[in-house]
């Protein structure tokens, strides 16, 4: 993505969410946008967008005077993308994903592995998607690696990127049914 890529910065909108007017939380009243006059209101933007990584803003805003350039938004929009707490949080999983990106391919190699003997394999078998969710879950904490929060629709974009069409997945017709994975 570059700025040839982009379409210029629209004044009109707000910066962050795109949008012309946005209607307040109680829904009696518009938000209107404000502009962006404050030197440190610039830098926290700036600083919010690179922890973010977000390079549509970065483009817009890295290495200009945003007053002069009038960017605008919404304070809500401002508020949330600014946020302490949510730079927090974002900046820690960064880190986490850091500290354990090669245990995770550690771990879904060895699923990988697992998936082409039982899936793939010479006998092929029909697995859930739940079950090796729980194998990779497993494999993680072998590794020492926090799994209880990891959703199986993660590890099935894992899958088709690594297997891509050599895997189906068939979803039930009720959809509180596990999905199914096969070759």
């Amino acid at each position: 993505m570059t700025r040839t890529t982009l379409p210029g910065l629209d004044i009109t909108k707000c910066l962050l969410c795109q949008g012309e007017k946005r209607q307040r939380k109680d829904r009696r009243h518009i938000e209107n946008l404000v502009e962006c006059t404050l030197d440190c209101a610039a830098e926290t933007l700036l600083q919010a967008a690179r922890i973010r990584q977000d390079r549509r803003v970065l483009l817009e805003i890295e290495g200009y005077d945003l007053h002069a350039k009038e960017v605008v938004y919404h304070s809500s929009c401002y508020k949330d993308y600014t946020s302490p707490r949510a730079m927090e949080l974002l900046m820690k999983k960064q880190q986490d994903e850091e500290e354990s990106g090669g245990d995770h391919d550690r771990a879904f190699m060895l699923l990988a592995r697992d998936v082409e003997e039982i899936v793939l394999g010479a006998r092929p078998t029909i697995v859930s998607l739940t079950t090796l969710c729980s194998t990779y879950k497993q494999h993680l904490s072998d590794i020492g690696v926090p799994s209880e929060n990891y959703r199986a629709h993660a590890l099935k974009v894992k899958l088709i990127k690594h297997f891509g069409n050599r895997l189906v997945f068939h979803q039930p017709k009720k959809r509180s049914k596990a999905q199914y994975v096969c070759s």
